[in-house]
C-alpha cells in the first residue's frame, strides 16, 4: 500500500507541471482582428461605386461600402495584412480622390465622362 501511494504522489508531483504548460498555450488573443474606419471618397454615379468598391476586392479587406450622397466609405479591413494608406492608394488608383490621397491625372482622364467629379473653372 505504501507503494502505491508513494507512486501515486510522485504521479501528481510530476504530472502537474506538464498540464500547466498545456494549459498556458490555450490562451487567446482576443484583440479585435478588424478595424472599422470612415473616410471621404469623391465620386458622383453608381458607376463610381462599382469602381471604388472593386478596387477594394482585396486581401484584407472584410467589407466596404460607398454612400454616393455622403461620399463616405466605411471600411471594414484587418489591419496586419493591408494599411490604411493602401487603402487610399488603391482607390486613388481607380481614379477617385480620398481625403489624403488625390487620384492621378491619368487615372482620373480614364474615368467615363458621367464620373467626373473635379470642377473646371
Amino acid at each position: 500500500m505504501k507503494k502505491w501511494f508513494l507512486n501515486f504522489m510522485l504521479l501528481l508531483a510530476t504530472g502537474n507541471p506538464l498540464f500547466a504548460q498545456d494549459a498556458k498555450l490555450r490562451i487567446r488573443d482576443f484583440t479585435p482582428r478588424f478595424t472599422i474606419k470612415e473616410f471621404h471618397v469623391s465620386g458622383v454615379c453608381g458607376q463610381c461605386t462599382r469602381r471604388i468598391l472593386n478596387a477594394l476586392n482585396v486581401t484584407g479587406v472584410k467589407s466596404a461600402y460607398w454612400d454616393k450622397e455622403e461620399q463616405r466609405l466605411v471600411i471594414q479591413y484587418e489591419e496586419k495584412k493591408i494599411g490604411l494608406v493602401q487603402v487610399h492608394t488603391l482607390i486613388a488608383a481607380a481614379g477617385h480622390d480620398t481625403e489624403t490621397v488625390k487620384a492621378p491625372d491619368e487615372a482620373y482622364a480614364k474615368l467615363p465622362s458621367c464620373c467626373h467629379y473635379r470642377k473646371t473653372n
